[in-house]
């Protein structure tokens, strides 16, 4: 049988555990959503790119060159 000062012993390593893992989960979350928010951030750069008069002309210029490239 275990004597209290190995019971008090174990509970503080199981809170240690308990509290570096919702540490660990939280930066996890975080990371998450600034990759996820990066993301968008970069698409919706190219969108505003392909669909600025540059951006029209080179991808009329890219299905130009790929229909010419089929005939």
């Amino acid at each position: 049988m275990l004597d209290e000062s190995k019971k008090s012993l174990i509970e503080a390593e199981e809170r240690y555990r308990h509290e570096i893992a919702k540490k660990i989960s939280d930066e996890a979350t975080t990371v998450e959503k600034d990759i996820e928010t990066s993301s968008h951030q970069i698409w919706a750069k190219i969108y505003d790119i392909l669909n600025s008069n540059v951006g029209m002309l080179i991808l009329s210029s890219v299905f130009i060159s790929a229909l010419l490239d089929l005939s």
